[in-house]
């Protein structure tokens, strides 16, 4: 499995599906990340005096306390670590989903503390404490901000997209062959089965596991209602999931391309009347 995530990994394409998702929710991460310094304080701070790592873990042993925040720190570094794989051919935004538990998880535990401060039932020993509280309401106000902005890319769809989305929902719904498509969510929420796994069965290909001559004619032979991408000829993302042949069948049997949300959709001509104009 670890051989597989890091098969064809590339650092830039880690940072493009990490970056929007820092941005979008820049307020939280940091307040998230002052709360693990908190974290990481207080217990530096309640096992002060342990001679050795075995009195280290005697002491944790009986401080339930303690036990809490080092598997929550364990789980964030860990989580944290993971990140990476997005740069691995074929990685989507789940990739994030451990890291935005933690992200949630420790931002939670930040406004606690600023609370306990600032209220009073919490007595504040260290300066980071400080910046808890007053990174708490700056991060809460920041992000309906950031969410605002027009020129900061979201996650979610606009009005428009939803709609082409809806549309091709439809489409996957009522279509009589089967489809090729790199979301695979998107098949089974329609009730189609996945038949292809693009970026597997390519990689085997470029391996000389797979003679992929057969696949090609089938696409050929428009045995597929059609394929739903993510990317268009010359993205990097499409290049790694197709290969150059499987790119040409598709071209010469599916010609017909429309961007509808986040998809790129290839018909052939006669069925192109499904596309919304």
């Amino acid at each position: 499995m670890f051989l597989y995530n890091i098969n064809n990994f590339e650092w830039v394409d880690a940072w493009r599906l990490f970056a929007p998702i820092l941005l979008i929710h820049l307020g939280y991460v940091a307040l998230a990340i002052t709360a693990q310094i908190c974290a990481v304080a207080a217990l530096v701070r309640s096992q002060a005096g342990s001679t050795s790592l075995r009195d280290l873990r005697t002491r944790i042993s009986t401080d339930v306390a303690a036990q809490r925040l080092v598997i929550a720190l364990a789980y964030a570094l860990l989580a944290t670590a993971t990140v990476v794989l997005g740069g691995k051919s074929g990685a989507n935004i789940n990739y994030t989903n451990e890291w935005m538990i933690t992200v949630g998880m420790f931002a939670g535990l930040g406004l606690n503390q600023a609370a306990a401060i600032a209220f009073r039932r919490s007595a504040v020993r260290q300066p980071v404490q400080w910046a808890a509280v007053w990174l708490s309401p700056i991060a809460i106000a920041l992000q309906p901000l950031v969410l605002l902005d027009p020129t900061i890319p979201t996650l979610a769809p606009d009005d428009r997209q939803a709609k082409e989305v809806a549309h091709l929902s439809e489409m996957v719904r009522h279509a009589k062959a089967p489809i090729i498509s790199d979301d695979t969510v998107l098949l089974l929420r329609n009730g189609k089965a996945m038949q292809w796994e693009t970026f597997i069965f390519t990689e085997l290909a470029r391996a000389g596991r797979y003679d992929e001559r057969g696949f090609v004619r089938m696409v050929r032979d428009k045995k597929f209602a059609f394929f739903v991408t993510e990317g268009a000829h010359g993205d990097v993302a499409f290049e790694q999931r197709y290969s150059p042949a499987v790119i040409g069948a598709m071209s010469q049997a599916y010609p017909l391309t429309r961007r509808m949300g986040r998809y790129t959709v290839h018909l052939p001509v006669s069925t192109g009347s499904q596309l919304p104009h």
